[in-house]
């Protein structure tokens, strides 16, 4: 009886401590803060990663009375760019360098009922739009541009060269001087999240859960910031599922500052352009798997008035 008895108050003893232990194993995960998330980017040299973007917009223009006409019409542009993310270098020290191409453009717009289409992976035919159009010849100027993507040795982005023949590229005149058609073509590319395919942009890349954070992009033509605000909303396995929503503002609404001298505000003039949308972030890869944006855009420059909506989404293929 005595043994009996011993061996019951061991095992109680023992599972007193295992007790204890796992209450000290709690606290100190507690004391040591939320699990973070590793939002980082990880890129080898040499590696190349392919997307797909879809983009899908519906736009309306007005120029006012000409002759005696009221000029206006409407617009719907379906297009899809084919991506490569070349590796250039990569280093942890230094950073990466990342050039993106566009691989492939095609293109359907169906304007005031004529209906147009591009595919740079097919030969010109038929109901494809003769060299002279305003905005199928800019998707063309599309197929085989590059954009440099610099990464400093954290993850952010620290500078994105982009060539004038891209439209969004960072060049005022491309929008002010472009008429209706080359509007019509530029809306399907100023909000093309270029800088979210390899970078979220967060100060440490580690993110806890719930976090919020924002980025603000100079676009040093149009004298205006880029305001992007980033939400983690969940994360499982290697999986994280970020939240963003953002818009285009003057200097003087982010901080009293005055615009810098360039064109008159009230002769040209972006009035609003906002977007939201989500993307997942493979944590295990560094890399960016999915986005769904949505955009809204309206330019009022008269006689000129153009309100676009876009819905853009990519997907890695491989």
């Amino acid at each position: 009886m005595r043994t009996e008895s011993f061996n019951a108050m061991g095992w109680i003893r023992g599972a007193m401590l295992a007790l204890a232990g796992v209450l000290g194993l709690n606290a100190a995960g507690q004391a040591a803060g939320p699990r973070l998330i590793d939002l980082r980017p990880k890129f080898e040299k040499g590696q190349e990663i392919r997307y797909e973007m879809r983009t899908e917009s519906t736009s309306t223009y007005n120029v006012g009375e000409r002759g005696g006409l009221e000029l206006d019409g409407a617009s719907k542009i379906q297009q899809q760019l084919d991506l490569l993310l070349r590796v250039l270098e990569s280093d942890p020290e230094s950073g990466s360098r990342i050039e993106l191409i566009v691989e492939r453009v095609a293109a359907r717009l169906d304007s005031d009922g004529e209906v147009t289409s591009f595919d740079s992976a097919k030969p010109a035919k038929g109901a494809q739009a003769a060299d002279g159009d305003r905005v199928l010849d800019a998707f063309k100027q599309m197929v085989g541009s590059s954009v440099l993507i610099d990464l400093d040795p954290s993850g952010r982005i620290s500078s994105i060269s982009a060539p004038t023949t891209l439209p969004g590229a960072d060049s005022f005149a491309a929008i002010s001087n472009a008429g209706v058609g080359g509007l019509m073509s530029i809306q399907g590319g100023i909000g093309l999240p270029f800088g979210e395919l390899v970078s979220m942009g967060h100060p440490t890349g580690l993110v806890k859960p719930r976090e919020e954070w924002t980025n603000k992009d100079r676009l040093g033509g149009l004298g205006m910031n880029m305001v992007t605000t980033h939400r983690m909303r969940s994360a499982s396995g290697n999986a994280a599922r970020v939240e963003l929503s953002g818009k285009i503002e003057r200097p003087t609404e982010a901080g009293g500052n005055t615009a810098p001298a360039g064109p008159d505000p009230k002769e040209q003039s972006i009035q609003g352009f906002v977007f939201d949308g989500d993307y997942d972030w493979d944590t295990g890869k560094g890399q960016l798997n999915k986005m769904d944006v949505r955009s809204e855009f309206k330019f009022d420059q008269p006689p000129l008035v153009f309100e676009t909506r876009m819905v853009s989404s990519v997907r890695r293929v491989r």
